[in-house]
C-alpha cells in the first residue's frame, strides 16, 4: 500500500530539475520529496494497538514497572512536551510512547527560557539535532551535536562546544523575536516617540516607503510631497531620458524639501538605454555634493559580479545604500551571496511576489520569503522589505508586527 501511494505522489510532484519561475505560482506543480524509513516495525501508529498490552503483561510478570517518583532529572513525553515524573502509570507510558504515540517534536521541546540544546544520538547532522535545528531556528536556542566532532552547518555546534570553558567561547543563535521585532523609542533630540526597526535605523525615518514608478513618483512635486512627510521614496528613472532630465529634476525636488534631505533613485539595468544615462548620471552628482543617497536597481537583479561593481562604484562615491528587488526563491538566495560579498554595505531587499499583479514576480508572496527566511536573518546588513498590493493600515499592520 505505500509502494502505491508513492507511486500516486509521483505524479503529483514536479520532476527533478523542472524550472517554474514562469509559471503562475497556483498552476505549478508540487516540489516535496518522499523516502521509505529505514524501520523494522510501523511504531507509533495504530498498526501496533495490540503491542502496549503484550508488552504490558512482560514487563509486570519480570519486575520490570517503572515508579514516576524515582525520575530525578526533568524527562518529557515524546507527544505532548509534559512531564513524566507527573505520569501515574510511567511503564505504561513508556510503552504506548514507542508503539502507538505520535511523535510530535515541536510540541516536546517546546520550553522556555533555554538557550542551548544538546543532541546526544548518533546521527550527526542528519540526525534529531538536524531536525531540532530546522525547528527552532529563529528562536535564540543553539543545537550542540554531542556526538559529532565536525559539522558542515555553521548553525549546529559541535562536541567541542562542551568541552570549551571560555565564556568568549559560548555561540548563541539569533533570536528574531527579540533582534527584528519593532520597538518604540523616543529620539534624544525631540523626545518624540518612534518606531524603531532595521529599516528605520537604516534610513532615520518610518520603516514605510513609496517604492520607485513609473509615472507615479517621477513628479518632483508628488516626491517632494512624501519627502516633506518624513518618508522613503524613490525617485523613478523612468521619463528621464538625458543626464540634464534627470540633474533638473533632482534639482526641483532639492529645492521642495528641506536642506539635509537626499534623493535615491530606481534605476532599471536591463533598459541599457537609460541605464547609461543614469547610473554614471548620478554617481557625478553625488561627487559634486549633490546628496544622492540610494539605488534602487527595478525589474530583477543583475548578476553576482555585475551588482558587486555597481556597489562598489557607488559606496566610493558616497551612496549609503541599494535596493535589491528579487521575483523569486533563486534570485532572493543571489541577493543573500551578494550581501554576504558586502557585509559592511545596506541592502534593501524589496519583495513583491506576484499578487499585486504579477509585474516583478510569478510567485506566491508568503512562500519563498519561508523558504529563505533564516538565510536572509543571517545577514546583518540585509533590510527586508515587504510589498504586494498593500492599500491600508489593516493589511500592512501586521507585516510590520
Amino acid at each position: 500500500s505505500l509502494y502505491g501511494f508513492n507511486l500516486s505522489l509521483r505524479k503529483l510532484k514536479a520532476p527533478p530539475g523542472l524550472d517554474q519561475n514562469r509559471v503562475p505560482f497556483s498552476q505549478r506543480k508540487l516540489q516535496f520529496s518522499t523516502r521509505f524509513l529505514p524501520i523494522t516495525g510501523p511504531f507509533h501508529s495504530e498498526y501496533l494497538a495490540s503491542a502496549p498490552e503484550l508488552a504490558m503483561q512482560d514487563i509486570q510478570a519480570n519486575g520490570w514497572t517503572l515508579d514516576a517518583t524515582d525520575i530525578r532529572i526533568p524527562a518529557f513525553s515524546g507527544d505532548d512536551g509534559r512531564l513524566l515524573s507527573e505520569e501515574k502509570d510511567l511503564s505504561r507510558k513508556l510503552v504506548d510512547s514507542l508503539c502507538v504515540l505520535p511523535v510530535d517534536w515541536p510540541k516536546a521541546t517546546a520550553m522556555e527560557g533555554i538557550t542551548h540544546m544538546v543532541d546526544f544520538g548518533p546521527g550527526g547532522i542528519s540526525g534529531i539535532g538536524g531536525l531540532t535545528n530546522r525547528n527552532k531556528e529563529g528562536t535564540g536556542v543553539r543545537v550542540i551535536l554531542g556526538g559529532a566532532l565536525e559539522s558542515s552547518n555553521p548553525d549546529l555546534s559541535t562536541k567541542a562546544s562542551l568541552f570549551d570553558t571560555r565564556a568568549s567561547s559560548v555561540v548563541f543563535s539569533q533570536n528574531w523575536q527579540r533582534d527584528y521585532a519593532p520597538r518604540l523609542v523616543r529620539t534624544e533630540c525631540d523626545g518624540k516617540l518612534q518606531i524603531d526597526t532595521p529599516m528605520s535605523r537604516l534610513l532615520g525615518k518610518p520603516p514605510v516607503m513609496v517604492a520607485g514608478m513609473t509615472p507615479s513618483t517621477i513628479s518632483e512635486v508628488f516626491v517632494s510631497a512624501v519627502m516633506r512627510a518624513g518618508y522613503h521614496i524613490e525617485l523613478s528613472g523612468g521619463g528621464h531620458f538625458s543626464e540634464p532630465m534627470l540633474r533638473d529634476k533632482v534639482d526641483k525636488i532639492l529645492k521642495l524639501v528641506d536642506p539635509g534631505l537626499g534623493v535615491s533613485i530606481n534605476s532599471i539595468y536591463i533598459n541599457p538605454f537609460l541605464w547609461n544615462i543614469q547610473y554614471p548620471a548620478m554617481q557625478s552628482m553625488r561627487r559634486e555634493g549633490i546628496p544622492m543617497e540610494g539605488l534602487c536597481i527595478g525589474a530583477g537583479v543583475p548578476s553576482f559580479e555585475v551588482t558587486n561593481e555597481i556597489i562598489a562604484s557607488i559606496r566610493a562615491v558616497g551612496f549609503r545604500h541599494i535596493g535589491l528587488k528579487p521575483s523569486s526563491v533563486a534570485t532572493i538566495r543571489l541577493v543573500i551571496k551578494i550581501a554576504q560579498a558586502n557585509p559592511d554595505f545596506p541592502i534593501l531587499l524589496q519583495w513583491t511576489g506576484g499578487r499585486a499583479g504579477g509585474h516583478h514576480s510569478y510567485e506566491d508572496f508568503h512562500h519563498p520569503i519561508l523558504d529563505t527566511y533564516g538565510a536572509i536573518r543571517a545577514q546583518k546588513n540585509i533590510v527586508l522589505v515587504a510589498g504586494s498590493g498593500f492599500g491600508g493600515v489593516d493589511d500592512t499592520l501586521p507585516f510590520l508586527t
